[in-house]
């Protein structure tokens, strides 16, 4: 399974650092932390899986993929609770 960003769904940027994601529905705003930014723009460029994400975060962070692989699966859920980030 993949996850992606619905470009006609969400609009974001990044502002000192930390991406500002918009729900263009709804028009709430979420805010990430750095980390979250990282998998955020990981994502902005293609669909990845929850493995590829964890090896990159825990590539960004010089940590093991079992360090980073609860957190990503966390941020993971509440992006596609809030229906910011689908799966295919």
């Amino acid at each position: 399974m993949k996850y992606w960003i619905d470009p006609a769904r969400v609009q974001w940027r990044v502002v000192d650092g930390e991406a500002v994601v918009i729900d263009v529905d709804s028009t709430y705003y979420y805010g990430l932390n750095r980390t979250g930014t990282v998998i955020w723009l990981l994502l902005a460029e293609r669909a990845m899986s929850r493995e590829d994400l964890v090896a990159c975060v825990a590539s960004e962070y010089g940590r093991s993929p079992a360090e980073v692989e609860g957190d990503v699966a966390a941020l993971l859920e509440d992006l596609v609770r809030e229906r910011l980030v689908e799966e295919r």
